[in-house]
C-alpha cells in the first residue's frame, strides 16, 4: 500500500512539473511573438507618422497661402474703392451755386442776338421791325429793322427768358418767346395777313437745362459715392473671410464707383479674381 501511494505521488509530481515547463516554454514563445510583433507595429508608426507630419505641414502651407491672397484681395478693393470715394467727391466739389457760375458751366452775363427774316416762299424780308420786349413789364428795350439781307443783330441781350416781336404792314406779327444765345435764332417767317402768331423757342422746351444737367450731375456723384462705400465694407468682408458670395456681390456693385474711370473697376476686378481662388479660406465654403 505504501510503495503504491509514494508511485501515485511520484508520477504525479512528473506531470506537474512537465505541465509547469510547458507552460513557460509557451509563455516564452508568445513573449518572442509580442516582441516581433511591437517591432514591427514601431517600423509602420515610424513610417506612416512621416506622411503625417507632411500632410499637416502642406494643410498649414495652404491656409497661410489662402489667408494671404483674402488679404491682398482685400487691399485691391479697398483702394480701388478709395478711388471711387475721390472720383464722387470731384463730381460734386462745391455746391450746385458755386458750380452753376464756375467757368466750365456759366453763361455770358449778355450776347448778340442775330437772325433772318423771311416770308411763306422763303425770300428775305426787308425793313421788319425787331424789337426786343421785356415779358415782365412788356417794355421794348431795343429794336431794330432787317437790313437788305433780311438779317438784323440785337446787341447785349441779357441772357434771361425775353419776347422778341417781329412785325411789318400787311403781315401777321410774330412774337417768340426765346432764351437768347450766341448762336442767334431760328429764321422767322412773316406770313402775309393780320393778326399775332406766337412762338415758343425750342431750347426753352427740348434738351437740358444747366440747373438739370447740375441735379443729374448731384445724383451720380452720390451713386459714385453709395457703391464705393459698398466697396469698403466689401475690402472688410474679404479680410474677414466669412462668407464668400456676400463679398463678391459687393465687390461686383463697388465696380460702378468707376475709380478715376478705369482703374478702380481694375483693380476691384483683380481682388475679386484672387477672392476666386482663395475661396475654400471662407468659413461658409469650409462648411460645405
Amino acid at each position: 500500500m505504501t510503495d503504491d501511494r509514494s508511485n501515485k505521488l511520484a508520477a504525479l509530481r512528473e506531470r506537474v512539473r512537465s505541465k509547469v515547463a510547458e507552460s513557460r516554454l509557451k509563455s516564452r514563445r508568445r513573449e518572442k511573438t509580442n516582441d516581433h510583433t511591437s517591432t514591427e507595429d514601431d517600423d509602420v508608426i515610424e513610417i506612416s507618422v512621416e506622411p503625417r507630419k507632411l500632410l499637416h505641414t502642406n494643410l498649414d502651407f495652404e491656409v497661410d497661402e489662402t489667408y494671404r491672397m483674402r488679404r491682398i484681395a482685400s487691399a485691391l478693393i479697398m483702394i480701388g474703392s478709395i478711388l471711387g470715394m475721390v472720383t464722387g467727391g470731384l463730381i460734386l466739389q462745391g455746391n450746385p451755386a458755386d458750380l452753376l457760375t464756375s467757368p466750365l458751366f456759366s453763361n455770358s452775363d449778355s450776347v448778340d442776338v442775330h437772325g433772318m427774316v423771311i416770308n411763306e416762299t422763303g425770300e428775305i424780308v426787308i425793313n421788319a421791325t425787331i424789337e426786343l420786349v421785356d415779358i415782365k413789364d412788356n417794355l421794348v428795350i431795343q429794336s431794330t429793322m432787317s437790313d437788305e439781307n433780311g438779317r438784323f443783330l440785337l446787341n447785349g441781350i441779357i441772357v434771361k427768358e425775353s419776347l422778341l416781336r417781329i412785325s411789318k404792314e400787311n403781315h401777321i406779327t410774330v412774337e417768340r418767346t426765346f432764351v437768347p444765345q450766341e448762336i442767334g435764332v431760328d429764321a422767322i417767317t412773316l406770313n402775309t395777313g393780320e393778326g399775332v402768331r406766337k412762338e415758343i423757342d425750342d431750347s426753352i422746351i427740348e434738351g437740358w437745362s444747366l440747373e438739370a444737367a447740375v441735379s443729374l450731375s448731384t445724383i451720380i456723384g452720390l451713386f459714385t459715392l453709395g457703391t464705393a462705400l459698398i466697396g469698403v465694407h466689401s475690402s472688410i468682408e474679404a479680410r474677414r473671410g466669412k462668407r464668400y458670395r456676400r463679398t463678391q456681390y459687393l465687390a461686383g456693385i463697388a465696380i460702378f464707383s468707376r475709380g478715376l474711370i478705369i482703374f478702380g473697376p481694375v483693380l476691384i476686378l483683380c481682388g475679386m479674381g484672387l477672392l476666386i481662388l482663395s475661396k475654400d479660406g471662407f468659413e461658409d465654403r469650409m462648411d460645405d
